[in-house]
């Protein structure tokens, strides 16, 4: 029986889809789900086999991995049965194991729906006492007790459970019963299933009724009804109380399936930051309220030092009160979208005067650094613990330009010295060349073309106006809700965790170095007509800009290669300050997209031309052209076309992620490429000596590392007779070459 792959995440059967074949899985393992009920198949379990005779599926199956599954037409079961070959004995094992997980899953549900109504119960009459002892009026909450506690009417047997389990202590193997018999418990079986799925989505729908009253209705919810009173200064009193049953009410909700997780996380967090700020306000050491004192009203004192005129401070100063108010930041509905994108549109002319007039020599108070730095732009939308954290961080010197990590002011800063030209913008465009642009449509003079091409301010609002607005959105990472001031609601964690320091940074880069040497290395001419070279390639190596973005993001940015038209500059990735995902895969993703980059800037027109063997052109052939490589066999295939899916036809994107494998996996002889792009990645992305040797003895690796060694013996041979030549002339061997036989033999 012929086998097919299934990729993660893409569903195998739906819900109410015909129920036409079963699934026998033979590789990874599947999700199976329905209202109520959650659980996973692996290899050996049949899918669909508690749904044999019904027309149509009441489960629905996604793979929870690369999956191989094996389909059996349900026409021809009964004569797999007959055969009593192994098919029989996974049927019936896995048949008994999902039954029993959905008896188990239902009997749990039910006990959880009457523990949610009395919960929700118990807590409401708590704050129905506690407003009367500080003298209130409760709010009205008849919407529960109309709803009452749960009555199950399924019908099904408290004893069905018991009754499989002694099923399955007598009969251990299918093989071992007449198909006959097997053929009818299976469909006894289904019938069960069926009940316990109907059952099951019948408790589910009552649950999610209960969240409605209890977490989803912003309007009359039970949470909001107990977070509202205790920001009420009528319930100060009783206000530990009251939170006491908040937090009872989160730890209760917390993860359960019948309750969004985005909006539990939502109203949780904007409670969290509503608790802080009025603590924030309470208790402060003296040098807390120092620094309280310099923080508070921060949207003033920024706007002031902007010297923002009257109508642009008013109308930022209401669409920070209206973002304040709402209950999601981070929701996606109209009004808060409206006021997230009104924002941004003034945060960046407010950066821009900030950072144009610090730059000049108007030393900014603290929270214009912390702006300039973070974001950070209100009090009022961070936690007590966030915003003593900005203040101690901002200018701490957790960055350092002389070792190519900047925060982006002090990238800015690096554009107006002179030390660094602006970036391009996301047209491919750099600086130079737009001003040049705008003189041939005659927008300026010759004259203005060569003062702008001096100017640094302008030079610095190139930057602003194009880099900063892309990147600044594209490393937060969820460009929907994207809003650039901070607000702790995006935190999610301590903030000491995800702060990203040249260390860090320069520490995952070099990581990446120990692994392919040649990384950041660069072929340059060198020339010393006194020793007799008259051109000769030789490597220079010139690691990246870092740039941190002044966000809590998601995302690293490979934004450049180069600095303009000159190969030995540096490159420029971008980070958020703040990177709350692994930084260690960001920065090896962006390596690898540095390198396809490299590559293509570095061949030009040709970059996918094969017959001028490139990193690019070779990988770009064998993308292209997988399906005719006899070096690939049926099944390597049908992985390249799942990978290619993965990088939605991206051949670049299809190549970070084999370069990552490469890097994170292969360099530790664990092999998980095929054998085309195996050779391609030891020709161009090679091992140092010291892993090629640990590897050499693997069989897997041997042929790819002999090949690059021959080759890269004819470079070593090659310059040595070079240096050779030098000694012979009594004259000093220039560095260049000595370095370059160095890396050489790496």
């Amino acid at each position: 029986m012929a086998s097919k792959t299934i990729l993660k995440n893409d569903i195998i059967v739906g819900s109410a889809q015909n129920n036409e074949e079963l699934f026998l899985i033979s590789e990874g393992s599947v999700l199976v789900s329905a209202p109520g009920i959650k659980y996973t198949l692996t290899k050996g379990d049949v899918i669909g086999a508690i749904e044999v005779g019904f027309e149509s599926h009441f489960f629905s199956y996604v793979a929870a991995e690369d999956t191989s599954v094996i389909p059996i037409a349900v026409e021809g079961l009964y004569g797999m049965l007959e055969k009593k070959n192994d098919f029989s004995a996974y049927l019936y094992r896995s048949a008994i194991r999902q039954i029993t997980e959905c008896i188990s899953q239902f009997e749990s549900a039910k006990v959880e729906a009457d523990e949610l109504y009395l919960l929700a119960e118990s807590i409401y009459n708590s704050y129905v006492e506690i407003s009367h002892k500080v003298g209130a009026n409760p709010r009205d909450f008849k919407e529960l007790f109309t709803k009452g506690r749960f009555i199950d009417d399924s019908g099904i047997s408290s004893n069905l459970s018991g009754y499989y389990s002694e099923i399955a202590r007598i009969i251990t193997d299918g093989r071992k019963v007449s198909c006959e018999y097997l053929d009818i418990f299976i469909s006894k079986l289904a019938k069960d299933a069926r009940g316990i799925s109907l059952g099951s989505k019948k408790i589910f729908i009552y649950l999610s009724e209960i969240a409605q009253y209890i977490l989803e209705d912003q309007q009359r919810d039970l949470y909001g009804i107990l977070t509202d009173s205790y920001l009420n200064p009528a319930f100060s009193a009783q206000a530990d109380d009251i939170l006491s049953l908040v937090r009872n009410l989160e730890e209760s909700l917390n993860k359960k399936p019948y309750i969004n997780p985005n909006r539990y996380f939502e109203r949780t967090s904007a409670f969290d930051m509503k608790v802080e700020r009025t603590k924030l306000k309470a208790d402060h050491s003296e040098d807390e309220k120092e620094i309280f004192a310099e923080l508070e009203d921060s949207v003033d004192k920024i706007l002031k030092y902007a010297e923002m005129d009257e109508k642009v401070t008013n109308d930022f100063k209401s669409l920070i009160i209206s973002y304040r108010a709402l209950p999601d930041a981070r929701s996606q509905d109209d009004a808060a979208r409206h006021i997230r994108l009104d924002i941004s549109n003034y945060f960046y002319k407010i950066y821009e005067a900030c950072v144009i007039k610090a730059l000049t020599g108007h030393m900014p108070p603290k929270p214009v650094g912390m702006f300039l730095e973070f974001g950070y732009m209100d009090e009022e939308l961070c936690t007590k613990s966030d915003l003593f954290y900005l203040y101690e961080k901002a200018g701490s010197g957790y960055t350092d330009p002389e070792r190519g990590v900047f925060t982006f002011y002090e990238w800015l800063q690096a554009i107006y010295d002179g030390r660094r030209l602006p970036s391009k913008n996301e047209f491919d465009v750099d600086y130079e060349a737009f001003v040049h642009e705008r003189k041939i449509k005659n927008q300026i003079t010759a004259e203005e073309e060569k003062k702008l091409m001096q100017d640094r301010i302008s030079m610095v609002k190139y930057e602003l106006k194009n880099m900063f607005v892309s990147a600044n959105k594209v490393t937060f990472g969820l460009i929907t809700i994207f809003c650039p001031i901070f607000n702790s609601v995006n935190v999610m964690r301590k903030l000491s965790d995800d702060l990203v320091t040249t260390g860090l940074a320069m520490g995952t880069i070099d990581a990446a170095r120990q692994v392919d040497f040649q990384l950041f290395y660069r072929d340059n001419l060198f020339s010393n007509e006194k020793v007799g070279i008259k051109g000769e390639y030789v490597g220079t190596e010139v690691l990246p800009d870092i740039i941190l973005m002044p966000n809590v993001g998601t995302r690293g940015l490979m934004w450049q290669e180069i600095q303009g038209r000159v190969r030995n500059t540096h490159s420029r990735m971008m980070l958020p300050v703040f990177d709350i995902e692994d930084l260690k895969t960001q920065i090896l993703h962006m390596c690898g997209e540095y390198r396809w980059e490299m590559c293509k800037r570095v061949q030009g027109a040709r970059y996918n031309d094969v017959s001028d063997p490139s990193l690019t052109s070779e990988y770009f052939d064998y993308a292209q052209f997988y399906r005719k490589n006899h070096e690939l066999s049926a099944e390597a295939k049908e992985r390249v076309k799942l990978s290619l899916q993965r990088a939605k036809n991206s051949f670049k994107e299809m190549f970070v992620m084999d370069y990552m494998i490469w890097v994170a996996y292969e360099s530790e002889g664990s092999p998980r490429l095929n054998k085309v792009v195996r050779s391609i990645m030891a020709k161009y992305c090679p091992f140092p000596l010291e892993k090629r040797n640990a590897l050499a003895a693997n069989p897997t690796f041997k042929e790819a590392i002999e090949y690059y060694e021959r080759k890269q013996g004819a470079k070593v041979h090659r310059i040595e007779v070079l240096i050779q030549k030098v000694k012979n002339t009594g004259l000093p061997v220039p560095d260049e070459l000595t370095n370059e036989l160095e890396y050489l033999k790496r």
